[in-house]
């Protein structure tokens, strides 16, 4: 199989520990180091920074809304940021959870945050500078969450797993359905009728355990029916096992015939899914201590 020249040139941002990433409009919100930096990417391979807000602790996941950056930071909660001026964010809230904040997304007047063992909180945010707690519901393990059309999925992770929510009601909240991943759960994000999901660590559920870290890879789902999705594929990346933070995220090109996937110590994984039944890995940067010699490997 040819591999395409998908990656031809590089924009190096910032280097270091860099956790949350945020692209709305012209605007990326880029967490480190308690911080998120704000870049203008109108020219997106000459971002210029402008601006810096602070919070406390490390953000791990980042998302826009409505005039509104969310921003999850483990053992501090979600801090909200108003985005009048986008290139400019200004603290206006911080709300405190009663576990750790990893996912967040937001849609309608609630925010969706994935809190480890203590599962998924609604939180009402019709008036965003008072967010005030609706419910929380049990999940095995939730690291990130996605919003798409009434429904909510929360990627579980040790479990492998994704739970999908009927939150057409925010009064009648409804755990649906899980299903099984061949991979500790983490990122996932949908497109249309298609949801791809990122598994790392070891081989979960029905899938053997062959050696610690087997489990990299991303799969493919179609949730045309949310109460009844269908596996299609999934494609296998690099074994690798580190224990600490290591986390998986997929995003899929509009027409949903590339998918980047991002992974922590694997690096950056593009796959070629026109056809999905058969996706192909095309190209794979994996970055070194050394980010003159960044690999792009074949």
């Amino acid at each position: 199989y040819a591999p395409s020249s998908v990656i031809s040139q590089k924009a190096q941002i910032l280097t270091g520990s860099i956790g949350g990433l945020c692209v709305d409009g012209n605007a990326l919100y880029v967490g480190m180091n308690g911080k998120i930096n704000v870049y203008d990417i109108s020219i997106p391979m000459s971002p210029v920074l402008t601006s810096t807000v602070s919070l406390y602790g490390n953000a791990r996941q980042i998302t826009a809304y409505n005039g509104k950056l969310f921003v999850t930071a483990r053992d501090t909660g979600v801090w909200v940021y108003d985005l009048t001026k986008p290139l400019q964010p200004s603290f206006l809230t911080r709300y405190d959870t009663v576990e750790l904040a990893t996912g967040i997304d937001a849609a309608g007047n609630c925010m969706f945050i994935g809190q480890r063992q203590n599962g998924v909180e609604f939180v009402d945010i019709s008036t965003p500078s008072d967010p005030r707690h609706i419910r929380i519901i049990e999940t095995d393990e939730s690291q990130s969450v996605f919003y798409k059309d009434g429904y909510l999925y929360s990627g579980e992770w040790s479990s492998g797993m994704i739970t999908i929510f009927d939150a057409k009601d925010l009064n009648n909240i409804k755990k649906l359905k899980t299903i099984h991943l061949q991979g500790y759960g983490d990122g996932l994000w949908i497109s249309g009728n298609r949801l791809y999901a990122s598994t790392g660590h070891h081989h979960r559920n029905e899938t053997p355990k062959t050696q610690d870290g087997d489990g990299h890879g991303m799969e493919i789902w179609d949730i045309s029916d949310p109460e009844n999705p269908s596996f299609i594929s999934r494609v296998e990346f690099d074994i690798f096992y580190k224990s600490g933070i290591d986390y998986w995220l997929p995003r899929p090109s509009g027409d949903g015939k590339t998918v980047f996937c991002g992974d922590v110590f694997n690096g950056l994984y593009v796959v070629d899914a026109s056809d999905e039944r058969n996706p192909k890995i095309i190209e794979h940067w994996q970055p070194t201590s050394n980010t003159a010699d960044n690999k792009k490997v074949a």
